[in-house]
């Protein structure tokens, strides 16, 4: 079957959402259908995620994408950018997670064994704790020399993240909030079993 540029590029914008006005009615539906949104850091007009769901979500203000990560309904990975992702995607990144100390990014995965005893001092932390941010992990000795000059808490509850050990289950402001995986997903996504 040959298809046409112009048919091609219809089918594209229905399943983008970008022929309604808006065409879903929630984040979590948009979400699923469109697969993901990359979370932007940079706000000039407003966050680009805001932007988004601001076209194809009904009545959407930003608080409605919070909201469904605060349900579990999302969850925050790195697919080619660091994005939101619906909760039903989990068992398809858990392999990522998984393999991340034998195949993530070199240089990061390199630092997992200076870092291993704090991870798991923050781990247990989170574990009896509740959630944390970064914030809560003080650090009176680091003095931060720039942007990616991080703490080692910092560094190590990023590297526990990439590897699934913690996921983000609010912002607040812009600041991750962290819990372990057990917690902030739910079980049928957490135990499901797919095919690598």
């Amino acid at each position: 079957m040959i298809v046409s540029g112009e048919d091609a590029r219809a089918a594209f914008l229905v399943r983008q959402g970008l022929t309604l006005d808006p065409a879903w009615r929630s984040v979590h539906e948009a979400i699923v259908q469109i697969g993901a949104v990359q979370i932007d850091t940079i706000a000039v007009v407003a966050r680009s995620h805001h932007l988004t769901l601001r076209h194809r979500v009904q009545s959407y203000d930003g608080e409605q994408l919070w909201m469904a990560l605060r349900k579990r309904e999302l969850f925050e990975y790195y697919v080619h950018g660091n994005s939101f992702i619906p909760i039903e995607g989990f068992p398809y990144i858990k392999h990522c997670m998984q393999r991340f100390p034998t195949h993530g990014y070199k240089w990061l995965r390199n630092t997992i064994p200076q870092y291993q005893d704090i991870m798991e001092k923050i781990r247990l932390r989170i574990q009896d704790e509740g959630p944390l941010t970064s914030r809560d992990l003080k650090d009176s000795k680091h003095q931060s020399r720039g942007w990616w000059d991080w703490k080692p808490a910092k560094k190590a509850i990023e590297l526990l993240w990439w590897m699934g050990h913690i996921v983000v289950v609010d912002r607040i402001g812009f600041e991750r909030v962290y819990d372990v995986t057990e917690r902030g997903v739910p079980s049928k996504h957490l135990d499901k079993l797919v095919s690598t």
